[in-house]
């Protein structure tokens, strides 16, 4: 096992915000973390240690944005949305169109069930969504995913 390096990171059961290693072992990367109530988990982060090499080398603190959604007030993650502390602009904007899943997948971040209803914003709304990412400063968003559902969720 070789340490790469630490970030903060969320428990996977509680979403309690913990310091985390990234670290490399038999090729792989991986991020490991210790809750308090419920103990140490390790997941892939990236299953090619020598790509994700790669890629770190273009890891970099910018000035941040110029005009962000919302000035930070508890911190990363409990002010969603772009906020005053992010030191990077957007390089690819998730869009959720709907909330409706199984929740099974245990990468996820996305926690849709935690807000306890269905969360499909309008197509005026997805608009709007847009138009924010298209007026980011100094540099708009590059690229949008869609995300959400997919599942045969019966809600």
């Amino acid at each position: 096992m070789v340490a790469l390096k630490t970030t903060t990171s969320l428990c996977p059961k509680c979403g309690a915000i913990l310091p985390a290693d990234v670290i490399e072992e038999d090729g792989k990367v991986y991020i490991v973390r210790e809750c308090p109530e419920h103990g140490v988990s390790k997941d892939l982060y990236w299953s090619d240690a020598e790509m994700y090499k790669k890629f770190d080398i273009f890891e970099g603190i910018g000035p941040g944005i110029d005009n962000p959604q919302k000035e930070a007030k508890a911190g990363c993650p409990l002010d969603c949305g772009l906020c005053s502390n992010h030191k990077s602009g957007t390089l690819l904007a998730n869009i959720d169109l709907t909330n409706r899943c199984n929740l099974a997948c245990d990468f996820c971040f996305a926690n849709a069930h935690a807000c306890g209803y269905i969360y499909e914003p309008s197509f005026d709304e997805v608009v709007g969504m847009l138009q924010m990412l298209r007026d980011q400063k100094p540099v708009p968003a590059p690229a949008v995913q869609f995300s959400g559902g997919g599942t045969n969720d019966a809600r």
